[in-house]
């Protein structure tokens, strides 16, 4: 089960929240931004993950997010797993049953970002091939938002680069292990078996440093969903110009649709 939901930051003035109902966790990033439009994306972004869990039953706040061993936001007690993230006006959240990552960029007008920091070698060449600008936007950022949630998924985001690893029309590869089975965004990426899997375990007990292929090594059946036009429910042609998004999970959900929500339905779910 995935459930994706996004909100625009400005309707945040519409929800008369406390500073009681987030958590530590959430206060102190807060705390810690100097913009109030970023301040506000923050705040959506757990407002978000409330309203949620609270759909799902969940009714503890504020929520007791903790780190887990991979220093991952988690719910603690709580079944449930999440990943947030924000760009630009909007928010997202992703809450589902097993491990999940969700990423959202808003796509700049007039160039593309320090693409070598995000591409693969392989995908910064195909760039250069792409001749119109809005197709050459659309692969970047429909790459960056792939490569950000499977990481965040994983929980690795720290030890792996975007531009590490490459995802194309038909694998996934990062360095020199191809993962196969991939196809497009709505993508399978294959547990690392056989002597590789073996060894690296097998460092890994005798305390020698990761390598980027141990840390990856757990890794199981994962889809990555980049929403097309028309996928996000209740939105409009601004946000499905302006933005890309994805999830990923170890699962494909029937109902991966993401929904765009509203002040009023935070506040019904709230009692607000």
């Amino acid at each position: 089960m995935i459930r994706t939901y996004l909100i625009n930051r400005n309707e945040l003035s519409e929800i008369p929240y406390t500073q009681d109902m987030l958590s530590s966790d959430r206060k102190e990033k807060i705390d810690k931004l100097k913009r109030d439009e970023d301040k506000a994306r923050s705040a959506c972004a757990e407002l978000l993950l409330i309203y949620a869990l609270k759909q799902l039953g969940e009714t503890q706040l504020p929520l007791p997010i903790v780190q887990d061993e991979r220093s991952k936001p988690a719910i603690q007690g709580s079944p449930w797993q999440f990943s947030l993230s924000h760009a630009g006006d909007y928010a997202v959240c992703a809450v589902s049953d097993a491990p999940v990552g969700v990423d959202i960029e808003y796509v700049r007008v007039k160039e593309i970002p320090a693409a070598e920091r995000i591409l693969h070698p392989e995908e910064a060449q195909l760039l250069l091939y792409i001749s119109n600008a809005n197709e050459k936007k659309k692969y970047f950022y429909e790459c960056w938002v792939a490569k950000e949630s499977y990481l965040k998924n994983l929980g690795i985001g720290l030890i792996v680069r975007p531009r590490d690893f490459l995802v194309s029309e038909d694998r996934l590869k990062i360095r020199d292990q191809e993962f196969t089975d991939l196809k497009g965004h709505h993508s399978i990426a294959a547990q690392l078996t056989g002597s590789q899997g073996a060894s690296a375990g097998k460092e890994q007990e005798s305390g020698k440093d990761n390598t980027l292929e141990q840390n990856l090594s757990y890794l199981e059946h994962r889809y990555v969903h980049v929403f097309e036009p028309g996928e996000i429910r209740g939105t409009d042609w601004k946000f499905d110009a302006g933005y890309r998004a994805a999830v990923c999970s170890p699962a494909k959900d029937p109902d991966s649709v993401a929904r765009l929500i509203h002040a009023a339905d935070i506040n019904q779910v709230l009692g607000l």
